[in-house]
């Protein structure tokens, strides 16, 4: 029962970690928000891959993983993870008017560290690459780069609760004209994690991130994102996942005061090759709401599939 009770706190604490790992006050302004509400907004199901970053343990039949009886022998604290994926998307310049539709390729490759420090207290060091290549629009490929680093702690009296704080950088650069910088980032993060397993096939989660910028350049924009995720997987048999989820995430400007409100909903089935690589088929729906009149407001469907790929070590 212990060992059962450790896998499930920790398959939350590292889904925590994945989720941390989604205007136009001129053209190039409207650039940079366009590429990073894309990235905000393709959150799918594959971005929440439990099985991706949790260690062996007995809960795993709860993930749809075959139960492994004997706990393992030596905690693997990195992750690799990586995936390629292509999908459709009916508003890829993310605006009101003049809506363009696109096929995507996108692609990304994470190593995660997260070695035990006393008791229920992780440290956590993240490195990320994530690229995105359009066909039609080509002026908007971009690749993102993160580096951060933190802890995490579990509070066993509220349930196994994972709470976590990280410094994290973040870039963006334009995958033309010598890749150059379209906006950096330093910013603090910190939120909570909780899953409710229902049987063994089945669960709950809730998340609530904050990420709160320092110093963002170009400053016009520079924002903070607050968002809270709900979701429900299900592994009807072994080697299949479904999963549905909702997000709901506050975005403040620092310049003018512009505050946006975005929703995201989707849903995803995923099939196990072997353990560690899979494919996944997804669709998700996206919608913004700004309080200034800057070509904030938008909505956007995106359909599509992903092969990736995890490796503990």
């Amino acid at each position: 029962m212990k060992e059962e009770q450790h896998g499930s706190w920790f398959f939350g604490t590292l889904c925590l970690l994945a989720l941390v790992w989604s205007g136009n006050e001129s053209l190039a302004q409207g650039g940079i928000t366009s590429r990073q509400t894309e990235r905000s907004s393709h959150f799918g199901s594959a971005d929440l891959m439990l099985p991706d970053f949790a260690p062996g343990g007995t809960s795993d039949a709860d993930l749809g993983v075959q139960m492994i009886l004997e706990p393992a022998a030596e905690y693997e604290a990195f992750t690799l993870n990586t995936w390629a994926g292509y999908y459709f998307t009916d508003n890829a310049n993310l605006l009101d008017t003049g809506r363009i539709e696109d096929h995507v390729f996108n692609s990304l490759v994470s190593l995660s560290w997260l070695p035990p420090i006393a008791g229920n207290l992780y440290g956590e060091a993240t490195l990320r690459e994530q690229t995105f290549r359009y066909n039609a629009l080509s002026d908007l490929d971009f690749d993102a780069y993160d580096a951060g680093i933190g802890v995490v702690y579990v509070l066993r009296s509220l349930g196994d609760t994972s709470i976590f704080t990280r410094y994290n950088y973040s870039e963006f650069r334009d995958a033309h004209d010598g890749y150059g910088d379209i906006y950096s980032n330093h910013s603090i993060q910190a939120g909570a994690f909780k899953s409710w397993i229902l049987s063994r096939t089945q669960f709950l989660y809730a998340s609530w991130i904050s990420d709160v910028s320092l110093d963002g350049d170009p400053g016009y924009a520079e924002r903070h994102d607050h968002s809270a995720t709900f979701g429900y997987r299900i592994n009807p048999v072994r080697k299949v996942k479904g999963e549905v989820f909702y997000r709901a995430a506050f975005i403040d400007y620092s310049d003018r005061g512009r505050e946006d409100w975005n929703h995201a909903v989707g849903s995803s089935i995923t099939y196990n090759f072997t353990p560690n690589v899979y494919l996944s088929a997804y669709a998700t729906f996206t919608g913004n709401q700004s309080n200034l009149d800057v070509g904030g407001d938008y909505d956007a469907w995106q359909t599509g599939v992903r092969l990736g790929g995890y490796w503990r070590y």
